[in-house]
């Protein structure tokens, strides 16, 4: 059974899963993507391996109501499950309005100081331990980039420059050409004065559909950091990535 209680202290994970994988048809009309497996287990015990190395871990997942059920069958102790009123593509928040929903039922009031951010969808070979204490030693919310040289998969992708001494100067969401060779993976670490600007930014209109739209807008109201990455995530999007996955990981 998940684990309702939300502790005071502790490394606060967010992990989004509340979406409806259109691409993934007819795998996921019925069943999340989050959930498939890949190699010996469901993707999203993949995720949790890789936060595994993170200390004091506070672990939130973000699912809809039509797959709830898959989700609270699957639940290990430790995890808490938060589940929105979506039930379709038709009515979903998107990730950016799932993490404001998931932040809200944590605390209605309040944000915490910093938070991770993870892609339910995306198997990440790379240790996360680097990436948390980059974030730990600066004041800054944080950007996890791999350095792509397949300039159409850039086009994709969330696109940064930055300084050498690694602070964003632009971001840009899936541009096309994109400026920079390097893309960002879905991995984020957010300082409160982020995530106090997330319901601003919705608000405004933002795009609801990826937290890249938010991290494009932010950069003109927050100084970002990045960390790099010594790979690409593994991004699993469509039956061909799948199917690559599963050759990499196991069928």
């Amino acid at each position: 059974m998940c684990d309702q209680r939300w502790g005071a202290f502790g490394l606060k994970i967010f992990i989004l899963a509340a979406g409806y994988a259109t691409r993934l048809y007819p795998l996921t009309r019925k069943f999340p993507k989050a959930l498939l497996r890949i190699g010996t287990k469901p993707l999203l015990d993949h995720v949790l391996d890789s936060l595994s190395e993170l200390p004091d871990r506070e672990l939130v997942v973000i699912t809809n109501a039509l797959f709830a059920n898959h989700f609270a069958a699957w639940c290990p102790p430790g995890v808490r499950l938060i589940v929105n009123e979506s039930t379709s593509e038709h009515d979903r928040l998107g990730a950016v309005g799932d993490l404001l929903y998931g932040l809200r039922q944590e605390n209605a009031t309040t944000h915490p100081e910093s938070c991770l951010v993870v892609a339910a969808d995306n198997l990440l070979p790379f240790s996360l331990f680097d990436f948390w204490s980059e974030h730990q030693r600066t004041d800054r919310s944080l950007l996890c980039a791999w350095h792509n040289v397949d300039p159409h998969d850039r086009e994709r992708r969330g696109n940064v420059e930055f300084s050498a001494q690694r602070l964003v100067r632009s971001f840009n969401e899936k541009p096309s050409p994109a400026p920079s060779e390097w893309s960002t993976a879905p991995l984020y670490a957010f300082k409160q004065d982020a995530l106090e600007l997330l319901a601003t930014y919705l608000d405004e209109g933002g795009n609801r559909d990826a937290p890249g739209h938010f991290v494009e807008w932010l950069v003109s109201r927050r100084q970002l950091a990045v960390w790099c990455a010594p790979e690409s995530p593994v991004d699993i999007g469509t039956h061909e990535t799948l199917a690559r996955a599963r050759q990499r990981y196991g069928p």
